[in-house]
């Protein structure tokens, strides 16, 4: 194994999981249902939505405050907290304000 490989890097590839920064880098590579997997860096529990960050960089700050992208989730069930790490299945949509994943399951990790 190459020292430079982290342990979400094995997670995700192992599962076929779309990290964070991934999906910021070329949105357009994924289209119809995804799943990514990222950790919760705030909740809007009264409008239905929450940040998720890369893993990677949540592992590597040991914070949710240091990304540089935060992907807007829009759900309609339980909030996870601040600080899960989440797996979403879901859908990406596009508008004027950028990139939202709309989704369809959330699941603890």
């Amino acid at each position: 194994w190459s020292s430079d490989v982290c342990s979400s890097d094995l997670l995700s590839s192992a599962k076929g999981l779309i990290m964070v920064d991934e999906l910021r880098e070329q949105p357009e590579r994924f289209t119809g249902e995804i799943k990514i997997l990222g950790v919760v860096n705030k909740t809007e529990e009264g409008e239905g939505l929450f940040g998720l960050i890369d893993k990677r960089e949540a592992d590597t700050c040991a914070t949710t405050q240091c990304a540089e992208f935060l992907l807007p989730v829009s759900w309609k069930g339980q909030m996870p907290q601040v600080g899960d790490t989440v797996i979403v299945n879901g859908h990406i949509n596009k508008s004027p304000q950028g990139l939202i994943l709309v989704a369809g399951q959330v699941e603890q990790q």
